[in-house]
């Protein structure tokens, strides 16, 4: 499993229309239901960390945290340091890949770590 694959997958998700992009985007998909994960950018700001933190571990969402720059190579869209998974089967395989990242060693290979939004 690599970053390629992981990309790939979002990439696909993207274009099936099971993405939200951008913080706000990502939030709101939370508080309404309909995100079952939600990719972040450790390079987003302090602010966007929290609200993302916060608004998953409320609503028990899956918070992954990609590697710095990832969702700007997997979307083709620069700038974006959220990204909200809609309730897909490419969600669940997305989320596959990266469950199978957290049992690695932390210098992971896809360059994604998978927490339960309580970090």
């Amino acid at each position: 499993m690599n970053e390629q694959k992981v990309a790939g997958m979002l990439g696909l998700a993207l274009r099936s229309g099971k993405v939200s992009l951008g913080a706000q985007q990502a939030v709101d998909a939370v508080r309404h239901g309909k995100a079952a994960a939600v990719l972040m950018d450790p390079g987003a700001s302090e602010n966007t960390i929290k609200r993302l933190r916060d608004s998953c571990q409320h609503h028990q969402v899956l918070l992954i945290e990609t590697s710095a720059g990832f969702l700007d190579k997997a979307t083709g869209k620069q700038g974006r340091k959220a990204a909200a998974l809609l309730h897909s089967d490419i969600t669940k395989e997305i989320i596959r890949l990266t469950a199978v990242q957290e049992d690695e060693q932390m210098g992971n290979k896809a360059g994604v770590l998978a927490t339960n939004g309580k970090a």
